[in-house]
C-alpha cells in the first residue's frame, strides 16, 4: 500500500510503501521528516475517524498566508487505525516506572541473550578503566604534554603569544643547530636524537639540589 504526502512541515511531497496489519519499520538519518511522516498518518486516520482537523498542525511556515500549501494525505482511507512505536512511545510506556505497561522493557527487550551482552560491555568498560587508572606511563604523557601546552602560553588568535618559552626559543636562534658558546661543553647532549629525554631528565632531577651539596647528577650508584 502506497501513502503519499503533500506540504507536510518540511515535505514538499514524499510516498511510502506499508504493509496493513504488519510491524512496518522506516529508518532514516536526523532531519529526513521520519516523525513528519508518521504524525502526518495518524492525525489523517484519526481526523477521518473522529471529525478533528489535527492535520493542519503539519502546515508548512510558507502556507502560513493562503490556502495554497495545505497538508494533505492520499492512500490511507482503508486504514482503521495506526500505532506508531517511536520515541514518545518508548519514553511513555518503556522506560517509565509508574506508567500503563510499567516493566515491558524486561518483557519484550530483556532476554538471556541480553544479560550476556550487557555483562560482556560491562567486563570491557571495566578492563578499559583498570588500563587507564594508575598507569604510570600514561600520567607521564598527560605530564608531558601539560608541559608542551604550556610552553605555548596564552591563547591567541594566530600564532602563539609572544611572551611565551616557545616564542622566545624561535626568537633567539636555533639552539640545537648553534649551540651557544655558555653551554657549548652539552652540545653532544642537545643534538643528539634523545634531546627531549635528555633536558627531560635535567628538569626532573633540580628538585634534588637543595638536598644535598652534591651534584644529583654527578653522584654515581
Amino acid at each position: 500500500m502506497e501513502i503519499r504526502f503533500e506540504n507536510c512541515n518540511n515535505i514538499d511531497s514524499a510516498a511510502i510503501e506499508i504493509t496493513p496489519g504488519k510491524l512496518n519499520i522506516k529508518y532514516a538519518i536526523n532531519g529526513t521528516g521520519k516523525s513528519t511522516i508518521s504524525k502526518a498518518l495518524v492525525y489523517s486516520v484519526d481526523d477521518r475517524r473522529n471529525g478533528t482537523s489535527d492535520l493542519k498542525k503539519l502546515r508548512p511556515f510558507k502556507g502560513l498566508e493562503n490556502n495554497d500549501s495545505l497538508p494533505e494525505v492520499y492512500g490511507a482511507e482503508g486504514i482503521g487505525s495506526v500505532r506508531v512505536f517511536d520515541e514518545e512511545y518508548t519514553n511513555k510506556y518503556l522506560f517509565l516506572p509508574d506508567e500503563l505497561l510499567q516493566g515491558s522493557f524486561d518483557i519484550f527487550i530483556r532476554d538471556s541473550e541480553y544479560e550476556r551482552g550487557m555483562e560482556e560491555i560491562d567486563g570491557l568498560t571495566r578492563s578499559i578503566q583498570e588500563m587507564f587508572v594508575a598507569n604510570a606511563e600514561i600520567d607521564e604523557l598527560v605530564a608531558d604534554f601539560n608541559e608542551l601546552s604550556a610552553s605555548f602560553g596564552k591563547p591567541v588568535k594566530s600564532g602563539i603569544h609572544g611572551a611565551s618559552n616557545l616564542s622566545k626559543a624561535f626568537k633567539a636562534g636555533n639552539k640545537i643547530q648553534n649551540v651557544p658558546e655558555e653551554i657549548k661543553e652539552y652540545g653532544e647532549f642537545i643534538q643528539s636524537g634523545e634531546n627531549i629525554k635528555w633536558i627531560k631528565w635535567i628538569i626532573d632531577g633540580r628538585v634534588y639540589l637543595d638536598r644535598s651539596d652534591n651534584c644529583p647528577y654527578c653522584v654515581q650508584v
